[in-house]
C-alpha cells in the first residue's frame, strides 16, 4: 500500500501506531540507560562481597593452620610429659 492509495483514516492510524512506537523505544533507551549503571554497580557489589568472601575464607584457612599448629605442639608437649613421666617412674623404681 502506498502513501497515495491511504485514507486519512489509514494514514493517521499510521501515524499514531508510529508515535506509540516512538514512545515505546524511548521509554526502553531510557530504561536501558537506567538498567547498565545499577547492573554495573550490582555486579562491582558482587565482586566486592566475592573479595571479602575470598579475604574471611583466607582468615580462616589461615586460622586452622596456626590452631593445627598449636594443636600438634600441644601433642609434642604431652608426649615429652609422658615420657618424662615414665622415664621417672623407671628412676625412682
Amino acid at each position: 500500500m502506498n502513501e497515495a492509495s491511504m485514507t486519512n483514516g489509514q494514514y493517521d492510524e499510521v501515524h499514531e501506531i508510529s508515535k506509540r512506537l516512538d514512545r515505546i523505544i524511548s521509554t526502553g533507551k531510557w530504561g536501558l540507560g537506567l538498567a547498565l549503571p545499577l547492573f554495573a554497580a550490582g555486579l562491582f557489589s558482587l565482586w566486592s562481597s566475592l573479595g571479602e568472601v575470598g579475604n574471611r575464607v583466607t582468615s580462616l584457612e589461615s586460622s586452622r593452620d596456626s590452631t593445627a599448629a598449636t594443636l600438634r605442639r600441644i601433642d609434642q608437649n604431652v608426649d615429652e610429659l609422658a615420657r618424662y613421666l615414665r622415664d621417672s617412674g623407671r628412676v625412682r623404681q
